[in-house]
């Protein structure tokens, strides 16, 4: 489907690979992203980091609430050998920078953990 680049807070740019929201594809170390269109601009609900794509994108517990919320696309870096920012690191500058807005909340379902070490379960 074609190409786009995320930039991080710090202006490094990662090409990431435009797929349809259902797909599937298949990647070792990477970073994905669903995004919505407002308008002409992408707009990141969700970064994530997989060791394996397929098997990550399947266990997403945000994928639902990212089509529920309008997400069309699923975005995918997977860095080159000699990139100086592996993937996991890669997501996580993603999230600071673009503040997605699913990173901020728990999964349905999802356990939190409190500072008391109590867990509560969000929404059902």
């Amino acid at each position: 489907m074609g190409s786009l680049t995320l930039v991080d807070g710090s202006g490094l740019a990662y090409a990431c690979a435009v797929h349809a929201m259902r797909t599937m594809p298949e990647a070792r170390e990477a970073v994905y992203a669903y995004v919505r269109l407002e308008g002409t601009h992408p707009v990141a609900l969700y970064v994530g980091y997989a060791e394996v794509l397929a098997t990550g994108l399947a266990m997403c517990p945000f994928r639902a609430q990212a089509a529920a919320l309008g997400a069309g696309y699923l975005l995918v870096h997977v860095p080159d050998p000699d990139d100086l920012v592996p993937a996991a690191e890669a997501a996580l500058r993603l999230r600071r920078s673009l503040r997605p807005l699913l990173n901020a909340q728990p999964a349905r379902g999802a356990a939190i953990t409190h500072g008391t070490g109590l867990q509560q379960v969000a929404g059902g």
